[in-house]
């Protein structure tokens, strides 16, 4: 309260003008001024004239919070293994909280060679690397990520040409991102693959991502392909 007290018993002098100042706590916010406040908006000072006796109140709310994966958004991004969280925007209400009602928008940008696999929490159902929130409340996601890699016959490809029973199958390109996973591809890589049977022996079919195409198969790499080739007599 300024100016303190000025009156006797703890009091005011009548016609001092007296300004109330609302402090919120960390992560909230004045919602409303009641009393003789009443009226007060958007405004953290309430000013009054003293002319009898004053009771005022002020009510405060939490402020929502964005969490991805167990980390509380205290800026434009999140460092996570194999991404970056972009967030637009950063909290604009504290260092780690938000207005009630912000659109915040949050944009994985994965490591070479990974792609979002899933968003679960607030963000469940997105299919893209991009989700939308909304701060009607506090917000908590999870989002993980997956190598684009391929897998042939049980075996990560790291060449072009890979030998399999009864014949062999050449990949091209070969993967493009070497790891400690091994080789791994650019998302959106178009790959062929081509199997070619030993003598006496013949293409018979495709299973897992390749199911139903030819002896030549073309892939667009946007996550973990699994096939398998059968050839034989």
């Amino acid at each position: 309260m300024t100016p303190p007290p000025n009156g006797p018993g703890n009091g005011y002098l009548p016609g001092t003008k007296v300004t109330a100042e609302a402090i919120p706590g960390p992560d909230n916010d004045l919602l409303a001024w009641g009393g003789a406040c009443s009226g007060t908006i958007q405004t953290s000072n309430c000013t009054l004239t003293i002319d009898s006796d004053k009771n005022i109140t002020a009510t405060f709310i939490k402020l929502p919070n964005v969490t991805v994966n167990g980390q509380r958004v205290t800026g434009s991004s999140v460092s996570l293994t194999n991404a970056t969280i972009s967030v637009d925007p950063a909290p604009n209400a504290s260092a780690s909280s938000y207005r009630a009602g912000t659109r915040v928008t949050l944009k994985a940008l994965t490591g070479l060679g990974y792609v979002v696999s899933s968003w679960t929490g607030a963000c469940a159902g997105t299919t893209s690397d991009t989700c939308v929130l909304v701060t009607d409340g506090d917000k908590s996601t999870n989002v993980s990520f997956g190598p684009v890699l391929l897998m042939l016959n049980g075996t990560q490809v790291e060449t072009t040409l890979n030998f399999v029973q009864n014949g062999s199958v050449t990949v091209q390109p070969p993967p493009d991102i070497p790891s400690a996973q091994g080789g791994l591809y650019t998302p959106g890589t178009q790959v062929t693959i081509t199997a070619q049977a030993n003598a006496g022996s013949t293409f018979k079919q495709w299973t897992g991502a390749c199911a139903g195409q030819p002896a030549q198969c073309k892939l667009t790499m946007k996550g973990a392909a699994v096939i398998a080739v059968e050839l034989g007599p």
